[in-house]
């Protein structure tokens, strides 16, 4: 009789069906760790994106405010319609930076008024228009959303804020980069005043009469120089208070033709408000009639020189004030040709690069952030 037992074909095919149950469970096995580790994987890469993105939304805010604060602090003039200005200035500015993609909205109640105390370093919130002279900014958004949030399976908000806090700076530039090739002696602000001599027409001749010469950084004012000031006036570099100016007052018709071409294709014009009517043009004048109010403007240097009537050798820089030439003749004999010259000693022009000079009118920066 046979033997007794499994057929042969009959134990490889148990053996092979053994072989895959314990293959599809290692498989099913590897897909649970692999889906675990992935969801893992998966939240890791959501956070550190989601970081980097919010970092960059906070520099977004922060840049935004900022600009705003820029903005709305340089509109400060003293007035109830100067803080509407700048409370509209700073939101405008701010709602032109986009933040997360879209632009920051500030409210009213985010654009707050007050007093920067620069000997303690303290903003007090104040709506005196006399004497505000800084402005704080809220800047936020509620709500920024993440890349992949809903893949890590975050839920709620995250917002981003910055504040910044921009004061007004009432004192003179200590140094400008643009200047006009043109000097006044510091004994003419002593004789009239601040006030008074934004009422006096300042000639470049006769020297017996309240003028101005030519000056130079560091160097002679010569022809070449003064037409070259005069067409980019930041070509001979920064000036300083402290620095030594070459005077000089001989008759440059370069220089005078320079200004002449300059008045009469300028962009700027006579400001009735701050030295009233126009006068009558010079005898002689050389500006085109259909260009005459145009002005040539620009700081120039009040130099430690007490002899009004000659202009040679070299002065110290004291400090700098706003200069409007609205006329000059050409032609002519060397005693016919002139300038003629207007300062503005009252009103606070945005041109120059340090604080810390003495308060003729011109000012170094509106605004500076400290906080």
């Amino acid at each position: 009789m046979p033997a007794r037992g499994i057929p042969v074909n009959q134990a490889a095919c148990s053996l092979r069906e053994l072989v895959d149950k314990r293959r599809r469970r290692r498989g099913g096995g590897f897909a649970i760790v692999v889906g675990l580790s992935l969801t893992v994987l998966i939240s890791f890469a959501a956070l550190a994106i989601d970081v980097s993105y919010l970092r960059l939304v906070d520099a977004q805010v922060q840049n935004a405010t900022d600009a705003a604060a820029h903005a709305g602090v340089s509109q400060l003039d003293g007035t109830d319609e100067g803080l509407d200005l700048a409370r509209s200035a700073a939101i405008e500015v701010a709602a032109m930076n986009l933040v997360a993609g879209d632009p920051l909205v500030l409210t009213d109640d985010q654009v707050v008024f007050g007093v920067w105390d620069t000997d303690v370093g303290t903003f007090t919130a104040s709506d005196d228009p006399s004497e505000v002279n800084a402005l704080d900014i809220q800047g936020s958004v509620a709500d920024v959303s993440a890349l992949v949030r809903g893949a890590a399976g975050w839920t709620g908000t995250v917002g981003a804020s910055a504040a910044t806090t921009a004061m007004q700076f009432w004192d003179g530039a200590s140094e400008v980069d643009c200047y006009l090739p043109v000097v006044l002696p510091i004994c003419l602000m002593d004789e009239y005043g601040t006030e008074e001599i934004m009422e006096v027409d300042l000639v470049f001749a006769p020297s017996t009469a309240d003028n101005v010469g030519w000056g130079r950084g560091e160097g002679t004012p010569n022809a070449n120089f003064v037409k070259s000031q005069v067409a980019d006036c930041t070509q001979d570099g920064p000036l300083s208070t402290d620095d030594t100016v070459g005077m000089h007052e001989g008759v440059t018709t370069p220089g005078f033709k320079a200004i002449e071409s300059a008045i009469e294709g300028s962009t700027t014009t006579w400001d009735t408000s701050t030295w009233g009517s126009l006068p009558e043009p010079m005898e002689g004048s050389t500006v085109a009639s259909s260009a005459y109010g145009n002005t040539l403007e620009g700081p120039i240097p009040i130099v430690q020189h007490c002899d009004d009537s000659s202009f040679t050798g070299t002065a110290e820089v004291e400090g700098f004030t706003w200069a409007v030439i609205f006329d000059v003749v050409a032609k002519g004999s060397a005693s016919e040709k002139n300038i003629r010259v207007r300062i503005d000693t009252q009103n606070l022009h945005d041109f120059g690069t340090e604080i810390g000079g003495t308060d003729y009118g011109v000012q170094a920066a509106t605004a500076v952030i400290v906080r």
